[in-house]
């Protein structure tokens, strides 16, 4: 969904995008079910370009950002991958 021109007058959404913007849930998942988030992500539904179904089954994705990352495999170029 798209966040742009959303009324935000708590300033949750962040980001500087020019379509999309975001919310850290600092507190945890829990935050979605703060008033001031429903009314954003309520807003969010009615403005989106694809209306999404009232029944449909939705998916809802969060990432965690990891302090410490294990350090990725260098490409190897020319070998092949053990199956």
């Amino acid at each position: 969904m798209q966040a742009k021109g959303l009324p935000d007058p708590e300033k949750r959404l962040e980001g500087s995008g020019s379509v999309a913007r975001h919310i850290k849930m600092r507190s945890g998942a829990g935050e979605l079910d703060d008033l001031v988030v429903r009314k954003l992500i309520e807003e969010a539904l009615k403005r989106a370009k694809v209306p999404i179904p009232v029944g449909q089954e939705r998916q809802f994705i969060i990432k965690s950002v990891s302090a410490k990352q294990r350090p990725r495999r260098p490409n190897m170029k020319g070998t092949k991958s053990a199956k």
